[in-house]
């Protein structure tokens, strides 16, 4: 049921993605240099746009997205310093290792503040999205109807 009201009927679904690969093509079609396209942000943030819409209820610009951006780095940052660390892969076998003075910073402290700043960027857009809403009005995203 709630799903279906946030935008994942059918129809409700079809139209945001319509309207964000509608804003996509816009952009591209705005940019200058024609010659030397990376897509590669556009697509996230059209993507995101989707994403954000049913969960907070705004969409980025594509010229005003660098919190988004940072959150993109921030999360691969993240990932690949995870892929990379053996104390972490330690830590998952042996999960004594993670309540250990010494060894709990190379099995998991030292990613939470890495972990922290990605909840913080969630934290921040919930805040702002609260904020705005009147419990008066009918709910128009995922934040709004878990409020």
């Amino acid at each position: 049921m709630i799903l279906r009201d946030f935008g994942m009927a059918k129809n409700l679904m079809g139209e945001r993605v319509h309207s964000s690969v509608a804003e996509y093509v816009t952009h591209l079609q705005n940019v200058k240099d024609k010659d030397y396209v990376d897509i590669r942000w556009p697509v996230q943030v059209m993507v995101a746009n989707i994403i954000n819409e049913t969960l907070f209820g705004y969409r980025y610009a594509y010229d005003n997205c660098q919190p988004f951006m940072d959150y993109v780095q921030d999360t691969k940052k993240l990932f690949e310093n995870l892929a990379e660390s053996k104390g972490m892969l330690l830590g998952m076998f042996l999960p004594i290792l993670t309540r250990l003075p010494v060894t709990e910073w190379y099995t998991c402290r030292r990613f939470k503040q890495s972990v922290n700043k990605l909840k913080e960027y969630i934290i921040d857009n919930v805040e702002r999205v609260l904020e705005a809403y009147d419990v008066e009005d009918e709910p128009t995203c995922f934040v709004h109807a878990y409020r």
